[in-house]
C-alpha cells in the first residue's frame, strides 16, 4: 500500500469540498483582513515597535518588588489627572460659585466618590513618589549617566506638591480662603520679590475672584503640563539608561556605565515585573478607593460670618508650619522659602556630591533619607501634638466641623441667590449660639436635657448667674418646672435674679403648694392641674415657622396627640382665668392673658411666640414685660412700625429673629 496516495493522507485533513463555504473559510478571511488592517496601521504609526520594545525589555538581576514605586507613582498620576478632568465638568472657579459647584458635584451619584478619589489619590501620590525618590537615592540610581533622570525626579516632587496645594483653595470654603491668606502672607514675607508675587497671584490685595481663577489655572493647566513634561523626560532617561543597582561597579570614584542587556540573571520585564507593578498598583488604588468611600473629601463651610479660624496646612507641610514658630515673624521666609529651596538644591546636587568618594556618597545618601525622615516626622508630630493639647484650637475645629455639616444640610434645600455665604448667615441653628454667646451668655445659661440632642455647640454656660436658664424656654417642661416649689427659686429660674424673693416665687412656694404633701392624692391632683396650666402657656408659643412640631407638642422628646393636647390646653386656660377654681387664685390676677388686661406682671398672651420673644428682647422694659422692674438691657428699643431701625441698636431685627428662632428650636431640618 502506498502512503503517498490521496486516500492514505486524506483521513487527517478537512474535506475541501465540505469546508469551501464553512466556518473555517470565514475565520481565515477575517484573520487575513485583520492582518491587513493591522499592517496598514503599523505602516503609518509603527505601533508594533512599542510592543516589541516591551517584549524585548529585561530587568537586570531579575524582577523586584522594590521596582514598583515608579510605575505605581505613574499610575496614581494618571488617576489624579483623569479624575481632575471629570471634576472640571461641574466646577465653577468663582469666589461666589465655587462652593456651590463643589456641593453640586457631591450631591450627584458618584460625585462624592469621584472627588474622594481625586483627593486621596493626590495624597497617595505624594507618599509613593517620596518613597520612589528615597529608593532611587539609596540605590544610587543618580549615578552617571543617569544624573538628569535624578534631577528631573527631584524637581518633579515639589511640582506635584505645589499642584496639590493649589487645589486646596478651589473648594471655595472659609478654610480655603483662610489658608490662601496665610500662604499669601508667607509669600509676601520674602524681601523685595514677595509683595509683588503675592499681588500677581492674588490679582489684588485680598483673595477674591481672580485668586480663584489664578489658582485654578495653575492647578489644572500650568502645573500639570509642567509635571507631565518632567515625567516624560524622567521616563525617557530611565528607559534610555536602564535600571541601576547598588552592586554596580564604581571605578575611580565614578560609576562605570554598565550595559545591563548582557548581564547574567536578567529576566523579561513582561510579564515578570509587569505583574508586580499591576499588583502593587491595585493594592494602593484599592486602599485609596476605600478611603474615598469611608472618608469623603472634606468640604468646609462656605465663607461668611465673623467666625474665628485657625487654619493649618496639609500634613506634608506641617513641618514648615512648625519651623515658622522658631525664627522671628519677620524672618518667616527663611523657614518657608529659603530652607525648602536649599533642600531641593542639595538633592539635585547629590550625583556630583557622590563623586567625592564611595563612603562620602553612601553616608550622604543615608543621612538625607533617614535623617530627613526623622526631622520631618519629628516636626510634624510636634506641630500636631501641640494642636491636640490646645483646647481652644480643638473647640474652633469642632465649631468649624459643625458649620460645614450644617452648610451641606442647608444646601440640600437649595442655595439662595445671594450665594452660599447666605446659607449660614440666615440659619438660626448656626447664628443663634453665636449671638447668644456674644449678647446673652454674660447673664443667661443655655444648658440641660432640653438641648442635649441639639449638639454640644448649643450648650452654653453663662459667665455669671444673673438670669434664668433659657434652654427649652416656653416649652411645657420649662413651664411645668417653673411651677415646682423646689425649682422656682433655683438657678434655672429666679434664683439668680431680684425676683428670687418676688411675688411669683412666693406664690409657687407658699400658696400654690400650701398644705400639699408629696406623694398624696392632693399632690397628684395639683400636679395634673399644673400640667394643664403648663400646656396652656406653652400653646401660646404657637407653631414653628421653619417646620417641625409646635412648641406645645414638642416636650423634650415626649409628644401628645393633637386632640389630647387641645383638651389639656382648654382645661389649662380655664384654670388660669379662674373659670375652673382648681387654682388658689387665677393667673390673670397678676398677668394679662386671654384678652384680660388688668394684670401688672409679664403678659402671657402669645408667651414664647416668635413675636413675643422678639419684642421682649428688643425692649424688655416695655410695660407688657418687666416695666419699671426691668434689669435687662434693651437690644433694639427703637424699631418703628414700618420696620426702620435705630443704628444705635445693639442687634438688628434680623439678628433678634435668628436668636429667637434658635431659642425656640426653630430651624430647617428640625
Amino acid at each position: 500500500m502506498s502512503v503517498d496516495t490521496p486516500e492514505a493522507s486524506s483521513p487527517i485533513e478537512p474535506d475541501s469540498t465540505a469546508t469551501a463555504n464553512g466556518p473555517g473559510r470565514v475565520r481565515t478571511a477575517i484573520t487575513e483582513r485583520g492582518a491587513a488592517v493591522g499592517g496598514w496601521v503599523h505602516e503609518r504609526t509603527g505601533h508594533r515597535g512599542a510592543f516589541e520594545w516591551l517584549a524585548d525589555r529585561t530587568v537586570p538581576g531579575g524582577a523586584r518588588w522594590r521596582y514598583v514605586t515608579g510605575p505605581v507613582s505613574l499610575g496614581l498620576f494618571i488617576v489624579v489627572f483623569v479624575t481632575g478632568l471629570a471634576l472640571m465638568t461641574g466646577y465653577v472657579p468663582s469666589a461666589d460659585a465655587a462652593w456651590s459647584s463643589v456641593h453640586h458635584i457631591e450631591s450627584k451619584p458618584g460625585g462624592s466618590l469621584l472627588r474622594g478619589l481625586h483627593y486621596w489619590t493626590t495624597h497617595a501620590l505624594i507618599v509613593v513618589f517620596a518613597i520612589h525618590l528615597a529608593r532611587l537615592m539609596l540605590s544610587a540610581a543618580f549615578r552617571s549617566p543617569r544624573e538628569l533622570a535624578w534631577v528631573s525626579g527631584v524637581l518633579l516632587f515639589p511640582l506635584l506638591v505645589t499642584a496639590a496645594v493649589t487645589g486646596n483653595p478651589l473648594s471655595g470654603s472659609q478654610k480655603a480662603f483662610d489658608q490662601v491668606e496665610v500662604e499669601g502672607a508667607v509669600l509676601a514675607g520674602a524681601p523685595q520679590v514677595g509683595p509683588p508675587m503675592k499681588q500677581m497671584l492674588f490679582g489684588g490685595p485680598q483673595a477674591g475672584h481672580l485668586t480663584m481663577t489664578h489658582f485654578y489655572a495653575l492647578h489644572i493647566a500650568f502645573l500639570p503640563l509642567a509635571a507631565a513634561g518632567l515625567i516624560l523626560f524622567h521616563l525617557y532617561q530611565l528607559l534610555r539608561w536602564g535600571t541601576v543597582r547598588p552592586e554596580d561597579p564604581v571605578a575611580g570614584g565614578r560609576p562605570d556605565t554598565v550595559n545591563h542587556a548582557h548581564q547574567p540573571g536578567e529576566t523579561p520585564y513582561f510579564p515578570n515585573q509587569t505583574i508586580r507593578n499591576a499588583v502593587a498598583f491595585a493594592a494602593v488604588f484599592g486602599l485609596v478607593w476605600v478611603m474615598a468611600e469611608r472618608h469623603p473629601a472634606p468640604l468646609d463651610a462656605p465663607p461668611g460670618g465673623d467666625v474665628e479660624s485657625m487654619p493649618r496646612p496639609e500634613w506634608y507641610f506641617r513641618f514648615l508650619f512648625e519651623l515658622r514658630t522658631y525664627p522671628p515673624p519677620d524672618l518667616d521666609f527663611l523657614a518657608t522659602g529659603v530652607l525648602p529651596t536649599l533642600l531641593i538644591a542639595l538633592l539635585a546636587a547629590i550625583p556630583w556630591i557622590d563623586r567625592l568618594g564611595h563612603r562620602v556618597g553612601a553616608a550622604m545618601r543615608y543621612l538625607i533619607v533617614f535623617g530627613g525622615l526623622v526631622a520631618w516626622s519629628g516636626l510634624t508630630i510636634m506641630s500636631m501634638s501641640r494642636d491636640q493639647a490646645d483646647e481652644h484650637y480643638l473647640e474652633v475645629r469642632r465649631a468649624a466641623a459643625a458649620r460645614a455639616e450644617r452648610a451641606s444640610e442647608l444646601a440640600d434645600y437649595g442655595i439662595p441667590p445671594e450665594g452660599p455665604a447666605a446659607l449660614l448667615a440666615a440659619d438660626p441653628k448656626t447664628r443663634g449660639p453665636e449671638l447668644f454667646r456674644a449678647h446673652c451668655a454674660a447673664c443667661h445659661s443655655h444648658t440641660g436635657p432640653a438641648v442635649e440632642s441639639w449638639g454640644p455647640e448649643h450648650s452654653i454656660v453663662g459667665s455669671e448667674c444673673n438670669a434664668a436658664n433659657l434652654a427649652g424656654f416656653g416649652s411645657r417642661r420649662w413651664m411645668r418646672n417653673m411651677l415646682d416649689p423646689q425649682q422656682v427659686d433655683s438657678k434655672t429660674y429666679f434664683g439668680c435674679t431680684p425676683f428670687a424673693e418676688g411675688d411669683m416665687t412666693d406664690y409657687v412656694k407658699n400658696t400654690l403648694w400650701e398644705g400639699v404633701e408629696p406623694g398624696t392624692v392632693d399632690a397628684e391632683a395639683t400636679d395634673a392641674i399644673l400640667n394643664a396650666v403648663a400646656a396652656a402657656v406653652a400653646a401660646e408659643a404657637g407653631d414653628r415657622v421653619h417646620g417641625g412640631l409646635p412648641i406645645a407638642l414638642d416636650h423634650g422628646g415626649e409628644t401628645f396627640a393633637s386632640d389630647e393636647l387641645a383638651a389639656l390646653v382648654q382645661q389649662g386656660r380655664a384654670l388660669m382665668t379662674g373659670a375652673d377654681g382648681g387654682l388658689p387664685g387665677a393667673c390673670t390676677d397678676c398677668h394679662n392673658f386671654a384678652g384680660e388686661e388688668y394684670g401688672y406682671a409679664v403678659t402671657l398672651d402669645g408667651y414664647g411666640s416668635r413675636r413675643w420673644l422678639a419684642d421682649f428682647i428688643s425692649n424688655p422694659g416695655h410695660e407688657r414685660y418687666y416695666g419699671d422692674e426691668n434689669a435687662m438691657p434693651a437690644y433694639a428699643p427703637n424699631i418703628g412700625e414700618d420696620g426702620t431701625e435705630d443704628p444705635s441698636n445693639t442687634l438688628t431685627r434680623e439678628e433678634i429673629l435668628l436668636l429667637v428662632d434658635w431659642l425656640r428650636g426653630d430651624w430647617l431640618g428640625r
